[in-house]
């Protein structure tokens, strides 16, 4: 009201407690009360002061409403920003799904693409690789597996089913028949063997299978097969030269799979080394375990033919249609048999010696 205030003097005050409470559209008002003394008879006067903060009550929602705001951008901010993050984080998995998707049996030479992924995702990449790379080798394997075994049976049965026809077309003799009979007798040995052979190593090959091994005297089972496959050898003019040497001349292996596999190698030896040669057989053994080289002199082999040569149904002659004794499956069993034991097989050419150097490793 522009009015000058008197000079007054102040006067002791007694305050009470400070109190709060709202109006009734929920406006905060803050509450104060105090005794003076006024006049001079000292009487006593309460005085009861209020403030209403409609100013900070306006200051307080505008802060609401911009910290909702500002909380509910940075929530927007923060998924938009995290999902563009997650799926330029993911965009390589996303790759490697669209590529393991166009993979498939007809199709297998393709790879995951492990150069721009993040290191995790490259050691992902590439042990998927690995993978596919033995799946690969497997269905190829089991591919050529089916064509080789089919043009395996093919040939015998063909000629079972040709001698069969001839001799039906007209009435024979009786030694015509008997030695239709006999002709059919070597198809059907034949026939036998590749099953015998099939049902070998796919008995052998099955994951659960274990084998029994026990130590073994290579001189003792050396002196079983030598006196045997050395009187084949004579009718090639051929003969066996053995040396067992070592530390005792053992080898921990099961006898009939050890048999097997050097009765393998001694045929493959005696029917595809020269004539009048020497097939050589040095044991070695040792703490680490024994080793068995099988060396006989040979034609010339190069090294894609030396690859090749523990293949199922590889043979080394190039007369693949040819009806011979051999199907193919004698090397494949041996390493069949190595490797169930725990051991591996070598193969290589001796240019100097001009022989076929075959080992195999038994470890104790």
């Amino acid at each position: 009201m522009s009015l000058m205030l008197p000079s007054n003097a102040c006067v002791p005050l007694t305050l009470a407690a400070l109190q709060d409470g709202k109006r009734d559209d929920g406006v905060r008002v803050r509450w104060v009360a105090a005794l003076a003394e006024v006049g001079n008879h000292k009487d006593k006067v309460e005085i009861i002061a209020a403030y209403v903060m409609t100013q900070e009550s306006g200051v307080l929602s505008t802060y609401l409403l911009r910290v909702i705001a500002a909380v509910a951008l940075t929530l927007l901010l923060t998924s938009a920003l995290s999902y563009l993050i997650l799926r330029r984080g993911l965009l390589p998995i996303t790759v490697m799904s669209t590529q393991a998707g166009q993979i498939s049996p007809k199709n297998l030479s393709l790879r995951l693409s492990a150069a721009d992924m993040p290191p995790d995702l490259r050691k992902l990449a590439l042990a998927c690789n690995d993978m596919l790379d033995r799946l690969e080798a497997g269905f190829q394997q089991l591919s050529q597996f089916s064509s080789d075994l089919a043009h395996e049976l093919r040939t015998p049965v063909n000629i079972l089913m040709g001698q069969t026809q001839v001799a039906l077309a007209q009435v024979r003799e009786v030694d015509e028949y008997e030695s239709l009979l006999e002709s059919n007798l070597e198809e059907y040995a034949r026939l036998a063997r590749i099953i015998e052979n099939i049902l070998f190593l796919a008995h052998i090959d099955h994951a659960g299978f274990v084998v029994e091994k026990e130590p073994l005297s290579m001189a003792a089972e050396m002196g079983k097969l030598i006196d045997y496959f050395d009187i084949l050898a004579q009718e090639r003019d051929m003969h066996f030269a053995v040396d067992v040497g070592g530390i005792d001349g053992m080898v921990h292996a099961n006898p009939l799979m050890l048999q097997r596999a050097l009765s393998n190698l001694f045929i493959n030896a005696i029917r595809h080394g020269q004539a009048g040669t020497v097939i050589r057989v040095k044991v070695i053994a040792s703490t680490e375990g024994a080793s068995i080289s099988i060396i006989n002199q040979c034609a010339a082999i190069e090294p894609p033919q030396l690859d090749k040569m523990f293949d199922r149904f590889y043979r080394g002659d190039s007369a693949r249609n040819s009806h011979t004794e051999s199907n193919g499956l004698g090397l494949s069993i041996v390493k069949a048999i190595v490797d169930l034991h725990g051991g591996h097989v070598s193969v290589s050419y001796n240019k100097n010696e001009q022989a076929i150097v075959l080992e195999l490793f038994f470890p104790a």
